[in-house]
């Protein structure tokens, strides 16, 4: 019965339908259990693939800021300053992503919980478009802000800045060369 697509009634004889009962009852809770370890493994597989493009924003920023340091050995030294105080910003904070995906993978998901705060979104769109701009020019883009200067929203500045990153990183990604995202 309980590898069979069969009712209890055509496997069990009538003078068993107690213990029948019992039986629908385990199949119905083995079941159950193992639907919530499918949907559990597709949480853990949905979580992993988050985290790994997560991980890719600032690798990317990194390799950008860099190549554009190598390719211009002769760049004004405070440009040289700010390009490498922005790679190792990104370099720091995919260290902090790590240290975050590490923390995921010993806790359950739901333990993760929110530091909320007052945040000044507007400023931190515009850190995050100057972030963007090596891997912008590659393509000839650039970003267009239509946010009000004074936008403050309250809520986890962290999970915010990994949404916008992921949502101007696929922005950039898909759009066309020598493009405008707004």
């Amino acid at each position: 019965y309980m590898h069979s697509e069969l009712e209890a009634e055509e496997i069990f004889p009538s003078e068993y339908a107690q213990v029948s009962t019992q039986i629908v009852q385990i199949k119905a809770d083995m079941q159950q259990k193992e639907r919530r370890l499918k949907e559990e493994a597709q949480k853990k597989n949905d979580l992993i693939t988050y985290l790994a493009h997560d991980l890719k924003t600032p690798l990317t920023s990194v390799l950008g800021y860099l190549n554009l340091l190598e390719e211009a050995p002769d760049m004004p030294a405070a440009q040289r300053e700010k390009y490498v105080h922005t790679a190792l910003g990104k370099a720091e904070r995919l260290d902090s992503l790590i240290e975050e995906f590490f923390e995921i993978t010993r806790y359950n998901l739901q333990n993760i919980t929110l530091e909320k705060e007052n945040i000044d979104l507007y400023y931190m769109l515009i850190q995050m478009k100057e972030e963007f701009y090596p891997v912008l020019a590659q393509k000839g883009n650039s970003i267009e802000l239509k946010v009000p200067e004074d936008l403050q929203v309250y809520g986890d500045a962290d999970k915010l800045a990994r949404v916008f990153n992921n949502i101007i990183r696929n922005a950039v990604s898909y759009s066309y060369p020598s493009s405008v995202i707004t």
